[in-house]
């Protein structure tokens, strides 16, 4: 990390992610896209591991600064003691404040945000995080979600503001994560994400976000009647910031020429180019919605990967095989009436394993 600080700077906005090496094509369009709305940033990575870390660096990203996890373990040393107890993914997720007083510690502007790295910006984000005004903690509400189960807020966009208030709402969310941060539901509990529920009644300067155009995804982006004017997107006559790509799966494989060529075209999706990327996301959206924002996301992501392909020729990190077992998955999904997939749902896609992403995404 250099030992230069840049000046500060009122507009100046301190982001921080982490990931492994699965993210990297992921993080790498969402530095692309701060790099297009934000006018001053920096981007912190917290590097789960080694090789994450030295491929970054041989990126040399423009405003990117890299942190490998262990130096927020030596910082914090409870962290690393419950590690064992973490899948890597929840790991991730207990790790998440830990690292956001860490980067308080050195932040050059006034307000850090943690943000998901499959999260991409299409706005500037200067009208969400004027929103703070007073507060010290800034909450992203969960809209439009389709399990209650999974909290009120949304931990993949979450700022707080570098005083001491936003310190202590951050080292209470620690505290809680390391006690408990488990990819299950429980009562009143998932993840890290439910710790946030009572904030705004717990915390008096905590201030929940009203620009409707915060953070969408794809659970909620057809209920926000999305809009494209010019270059711009828009949610509710209001424009579109920060979109979370969540849940989605990026293949490799020979059987990948099936869905290039249109088999399971509902389900499967491939990008464009000379190297097309095939693709399928947990929520399915509309075509529309599909075409102004998913797709060109999806492009993005098959770019990050040619140009990570240019420093290591096999990398393949972030994709799984596309075999049989899952396009029959597939059929099966997809073939059934509706009726008869939810009669099947606990029988059989309940007993199989987990279908999340790889660490980096809070969902």
């Amino acid at each position: 990390m250099s030992a230069l600080k840049p000046a500060v700077s009122e507009r100046r906005h301190e982001f921080c992610t982490v990931l492994d090496m699965n993210y990297l094509a992921r993080v790498l369009v969402l530095h692309r896209s701060l790099l297009q709305h934000c006018d001053d940033f920096r981007l912190r990575v917290y590097c789960m591991d080694r090789e994450t870390s030295a491929f970054v660096d041989r990126l040399r990203l423009p405003n990117v600064e890299t942190i490998e996890i262990e130096e927020v373990e030596r910082a914090d040393p409870e962290l690393a003691r419950v590690k064992h107890d973490r899948t890597p993914v929840e790991y991730c997720w207990t790790a998440t404040p830990p690292i956001v007083l860490h980067m308080l510690e050195d932040a050059v502007g006034e307000v850090v945000s943690y943000i998901d790295a499959d999260t991409l910006c299409c706005g500037d984000p200067q009208p969400l995080f004027a929103e703070l005004n007073g507060a010290s903690v800034l909450l992203i509400p969960d809209v439009g979600l389709p399990d209650d189960e999974l909290g009120k807020f949304l931990a993949g966009l979450i700022s707080f503001r570098n005083d001491q208030r936003g310190r202590e709402a951050a080292g209470w969310w620690r505290e809680r994560c390391l006690a408990w941060c488990y990819d299950r539901i429980e009562p009143g509990l998932y993840g890290a994400v439910r710790h946030l529920d009572d904030w705004p009644e717990r915390f008096s300067f905590v201030r929940v976000a009203r620009h409707p155009g915060a953070v969408a995804g794809p659970w909620n982006i057809a209920e926000l009647r999305l809009q494209q004017r010019g270059a711009e997107l828009f949610v509710l006559d209001e424009p579109l910031i920060f979109y979370h790509c969540v849940a989605r799966w990026l293949y490799r494989g020979r059987l990948t020429a099936l869905p290039q060529r249109g088999f399971l075209s509902s389900y499967y999706h491939s990008t464009s180019g000379a190297a097309p990327l095939v693709w399928a996301a947990a929520f399915p959206t509309p075509a529309r919605e599909h075409a102004l924002v998913e797709a060109p996301y999806m492009e993005s992501i098959a770019e990050a990967m040619r140009d990570l392909r240019r420093l290591d020729p096999h990398f393949e990190a972030g994709t799984v095989p596309l075999t049989l077992r899952e396009l029959g998955y597939s059929v099966l999904r997809w073939a059934l009436p509706t009726s008869v997939r939810q009669t099947l749902k606990q029988a059989f896609l309940s007993r199989a394993p987990k279908r999340r992403g790889p660490p980096g995404s809070s969902l």
